[in-house]
């Protein structure tokens, strides 16, 4: 629960710095669907409320910042925070951050993640390492070397001018990973994040001598 916390207070900071999430392209209810219904929500005074307790009388006093997802896939457990664009039902998903019981390999996104696997193998999609920070939302210690993955198409009809960025927070055998000829199929996953990102910055970063690699895919 505090690393929940500590991420929250990541998002209602960057909020605050009137930084642009990404609109995934989820609803609650396509979220729902992906990842079961939420199961306690952060207000953005940072207080926990059961679901129960929100939709009965917090939602009455209160301004909803994320909201807490656990699932299963293929045994695995996941803890998944998801903040929408409003409280609106059909609202959909500014930024989502997913984090593993234990880390799991890049080749074993295909089958844990079919729905972000397919962005990972689309032909508008290219995937970089980067030493920079390309996100602030990671809440494990920070990598030297950040995997990351542009898909180079607008994630709804309304946001023309941005992409959805996805970040990985990787490590090779449980030793940090210092270089890009490092990573691999085998390279472990401990976090990742998905946002939306400003088409211009992304353009003007994958140009050489940015700092952003492109790199081969080793999500196939």
């Amino acid at each position: 629960m505090k690393k929940f916390v500590v991420f929250t207070l990541l998002l209602l900071l960057a909020t605050t710095m009137g930084t642009a999430f990404a609109a995934v392209g989820n609803s609650r209810s396509d979220t729902a669907a992906l990842y079961g219904e939420y199961r306690i929500v952060v207000d953005a005074d940072n207080q926990l409320w059961t679901k129960l307790d929100w939709e009965q009388s917090g939602h009455k006093y209160a301004k909803e910042a994320t909201l807490w997802h656990q699932f299963w896939r293929n045994e695995q457990g996941f803890q998944m925070v998801a903040a929408y664009e409003t409280g609106k039902p059909d609202s959909v998903v500014q930024i989502q951050r997913f984090t593993p019981q234990s880390p799991f390999k890049l080749s074993e996104v295909k089958t844990l993640f079919p729905e972000i696997h397919k962005l990972l193998m689309s032909p508008k999609t290219v995937i970089f390492a980067t030493d920079q920070q390309i996100t602030s939302h990671f809440v494990e210690s920070k990598p030297e070397i950040i995997l990351g993955a542009v898909i180079k198409e607008a994630p709804t009809a309304d946001r023309q001018a941005y992409y959805t960025l996805v970040s990985f927070n990787v490590v090779q055998e449980g030793r940090v990973v210092k270089h890009i000829d490092q990573i691999n199929a085998d390279t472990l996953i401990r976090e990742f994040v998905m946002e939306r990102v400003s088409k211009a910055d992304v353009d003007n970063k994958l140009q050489e001598r940015s700092g952003w690699t492109v790199s081969p895919n080793h999500f196939k």
